[in-house]
């Protein structure tokens, strides 16, 4: 398997890669065991809750095959957005939701399944719900929804769902 040109999710914080030099069955190669700290992310503090969503847009971003710089400007956009999201809702305006409040008990099965999205769009119209939670009282809160849209653009306009 070829894991060094293209990003592999092992689904685990443990790799072991074999490595024959020669090609042969004499044991001239190695085995090399790598161990890695998992990030871990409460996911009912909804700071944690979208950088969490970030890293998951940014590593789909990575999955795929892009020309050019398309990698680049996808990943600065979703970064971009996010962090842009995170200081609206850190601000704790008083239009808004306190940062502090957790994550209501009603979009709970949505995190337990944050796994089973598949597209950006999911991912973005999950980000949506928490934005109409935290800062729907806040005038301009109905941009985050333009905004996002624009990213999606560029998703589509290098064929990514």
């Amino acid at each position: 398997m070829l894991i060094w040109d293209v990003p592999y999710n092992m689904f685990s914080s443990k790799v072991y890669i074999g490595f024959d030099a020669d090609r042969t069955e004499n044991g001239a190669g190695f085995k090399l065991d790598w161990v890695s700290e998992i990030d871990t992310y409460n996911l009912r503090d909804v700071v944690e809750l979208l950088n969490y969503l970030r890293v998951k847009l940014v590593y789909y971003v990575q999955l795929h095959t892009f020309t050019g710089n398309g990698a680049i400007r996808l990943t600065r956009r979703v970064n971009g957005y996010y962090n842009s999201l995170i200081e609206s809702i850190k601000e704790d305006k008083p239009c808004a939701s306190p940062s502090s409040r957790p994550v209501p008990e009603r979009i709970i099965p949505e995190i337990e399944a944050i796994n089973t999205r598949t597209t950006a769009r999911q991912h973005f119209d999950f980000s949506l719900d928490i934005v109409f939670i935290y800062l729907r009282r806040c005038p301009g809160s109905r941009s985050w929804s333009r905004i996002a849209d624009n990213i999606l653009l560029v998703f589509a306009s290098f064929n990514v769902e």
